[in-house]
């Protein structure tokens, strides 16, 4: 027909190559997928869901939770967009609404939603240049599938500088830590999730 055309393509596939690349597709759509919904008060700023701001407890989970092999959801144009359309329901959702979390990451595109508050607080010692930072963290972990709550805990971390910021984030990052590797007696949170997630009910 007039204005079609047809392209003919010889080529040679490598099975071995094809099948390899088959597999890390299959690997990387199974692997879940994580967003946040923290309220985090911060050396008295608060940082909410509905502020676009990245917290320092968000930075330390994307980053940790990378390290291990899971996949972040992105802040990109499109997620912040349908997040905006979600106002009102972010902070309920961090707050401990397992149904707001399961909606919103259900909208974002999610297999999992990180819940919770995180305190962060300046205890400053008499007669020091240092400032020691505290930081508690209450974190649960929403199956979007389901909308159950498949893990929670609670952290503690603490850190001393001059620099009361730079300590605040290693407080948080060691609170983290604790919480994604567990201890004695009490399983990570990445454990407990593992043990009760069902791939197929999403």
């Amino acid at each position: 027909n007039k204005g079609l055309f047809t392209v003919r393509i010889l080529c040679y596939v490598d099975e071995k190559e094809f099948n390899n690349y088959m597999e890390n597709v299959l690997i990387s759509k199974s692997r879940p997928r994580f967003m946040t919904l923290i309220e985090e008060t911060n050396l008295g700023k608060k940082i909410t869901p509905e502020s676009g701001e990245q917290s320092s407890t968000e930075a330390a989970l994307s980053s940790k939770l990378n390290d291990l092999g899971f996949d972040f959801v992105q802040r990109t144009g499109t997620v912040i967009n349908l997040l905006k359309k979600q106002k009102g329901n972010l902070s309920l959702a961090a707050q401990g609404n397992s149904d707001l979390a399961k909606k919103i990451g259900t909208e974002v595109g999610t297999e999992f939603v990180i819940i919770g508050t995180v305190q962060i607080e300046e205890k400053e010692k008499p007669d020091s240049k240092f400032k020691t930072v505290h930081s508690t963290l209450n974190l649960k972990i929403v199956d979007v599938g389901t909308g159950a709550i498949v893990a929670s805990g609670e952290s503690y971390g603490g850190d001393a500088s001059s620099n009361p910021k730079f300590a605040s984030m290693n407080s948080v990052s060691y609170g983290v830590d604790e919480l994604l590797n567990g201890t004695t007696g009490r399983p990570s949170i990445i454990r407990q999730m593992l043990k009760k997630w069902n791939p197929g009910s999403g």
